[in-house]
This record gives structure tokens, C-alpha cells and sequence, in this order.
């Protein structure tokens, strides 16, 4: 860790959310909007929320993380001295995203529960099979041309 912890906590425990179907992010989201630059907020999950991690370090927060059984994670996102200190300055462009094969490399690791992302205009998915196009010239099932004969 580049800073220390703050001392002032506020404390969400969403297991128990988590375990009857519902959706904690919105309570996630209002903590966070609640804590004062001093505060940390301490998260209590059933598992290891590693998509929060890019979503709050996007808002300037680090975190720091303990397992304390395979159900039971302890998170602690708070504003690292360093990060408050530095001006944010927005970029004027989005990061170009880049293409491995035919996937975006956004793509390459979502989430458990997330759908993948769309395709963008004009790419095909990768199960589309296009049929073969036969001319007289290659009118073979091999594809080799109509007049070819073996030696």
C-alpha cells in the first residue's frame, strides 16, 4: 500500500444480500458517495468483488484486501494521500480499445455474472459458419477447379 489506512470506517456487510438474490451495488455505490475524504469504506462479501476494484479506481480509490475464509472477504476502499494530493485531470479521448483476433481485449475476461460486451458494428461472432460460393470455375467440393484432373 502507497498510503496508510484511514482510521475513520464506514463499515457494509453485503453477504447477506448476496445470499438472497439481491443486487448490493446500488448500496455500494451510495456508501461510497456518502464517505468524506478522510473515511474508508470496509466491504464485507462472500467473495472477492475484483470488478468493483476498476469501477472505485476510476473515482480515485484504492483498496486492500483480506481473505478471512473462502465466504468471507474484508475490502477496504479508501483515497490514497498520494492520489488525493495529485489534481485529476480527464482525458480528452477515450484508450483506443485494441483486437486480439477476432475479440476485443475488453472481452477476453468478464466477469462471472456479466454478459459479455457487445460486438461492434460490422464484426461477426465467432460461431457463424459462411457457406461456400460455387462458380463453374471451382464447381468441385474440394474447390479445386471444374477441369483439374489427378496425375
Amino acid at each position: 500500500m502507497s498510503g496508510d489506512i484511514p482510521m475513520a470506517q464506514l463499515h457494509l456487510d453485503v453477504r447477506e444480500d448476496i445470499r438472497r438474490g439481491q443486487e448490493p451495488f446500488a448500496r455500494i455505490m451510495a456508501a461510497v458517495k456518502a464517505l468524506a475524504d478522510d473515511q474508508a469504506l470496509v466491504l464485507r462479501a462472500p467473495f472477492e468483488p475484483i470488478p468493483l476494484y476498476e469501477v472505485l479506481g476510476k473515482r480515485g480509490f484504492v483498496h486492500w484486501t483480506e481473505r478471512r475464509a473462502s465466504d468471507d472477504w474484508s475490502i477496504w476502499f479508501y483515497r490514497d494521500a498520494a492520489v488525493r494530493a495529485e489534481p485529476t485531470a480527464v482525458p480528452a479521448t477515450p484508450a483506443p480499445r485494441r483486437w486480439c483476433g477476432r475479440r476485443l481485449a475488453s472481452r477476453l475476461s468478464p466477469g462471472r455474472n456479466s454478459r459479455p460486451a457487445p460486438l461492434p458494428a460490422g464484426a461477426a461472432p465467432r460461431s457463424v459458419r459462411y457457406p461456400r460460393t460455387r462458380t463453374p470455375a471451382t464447381s468441385r467440393p474440394d474447390g479445386l477447379p471444374a477441369d483439374h484432373t489427378a496425375r
